[in-house]
């Protein structure tokens, strides 16, 4: 069942400080650290966006360890969203461009961008059917609760 563990030869670009130029030096590693560093791609990617805009910095450490794994949910779902949203749109951009000859591309949100409409739709369909008073009084709150 277990594929056998081999030895792989590999090849990387280095930089030489002594010669001040890059060559190519050669090394070996096990299959199953190559599979796993070239699989492990996609989830560097979204660690990465999730660290763009983080949930739970600084402030969560003063709280109580469930609102830390909670932020860190809600981080990860907000990252998720975001890639299943550039795939879905990436795949709708290509449906279009094959069915209608005069296709114009329609750029994508970038990850701000869709943090910042995901906070408005929160906002608005938080406050739906109750009133928030503004620091003047009774006038309902305009402004978005989201800061990025």
């Amino acid at each position: 069942l277990w594929p056998a563990v081999e030895m792989v030869e590999k090849e990387r670009q280095v930089f030489n400080a002594s010669t001040n130029s890059m060559q190519t030096i050669a090394f070996t590693r096990t299959n199953v650290q190559d599979t796993y560093n070239h699989l492990m791609n996609g989830v560097d990617v979204a660690d990465q966006l999730r660290d763009a805009y983080p949930l739970d910095r600084p402030w969560v450490r003063t709280r109580k360890w469930w609102f830390a794994v909670w932020m860190w949910a809600v981080g990860v779902a907000i990252t998720n969203a975001y890639l299943i949203y550039k795939a879905k749109h990436a795949d709708a951009q290509e449906r279009a461009k094959q069915q209608d000859g005069n296709y114009r591309p329609v750029k994508s949100m970038s990850h701000r961008q869709f943090i910042e409409e995901l906070c408005r739709d929160l906002d608005y369909w938080g406050s739906r059917g109750r009133k928030r008073r503004s620091s003047e009084g009774s006038q309902a709150s305009q402004g978005s609760t989201c800061s990025t």
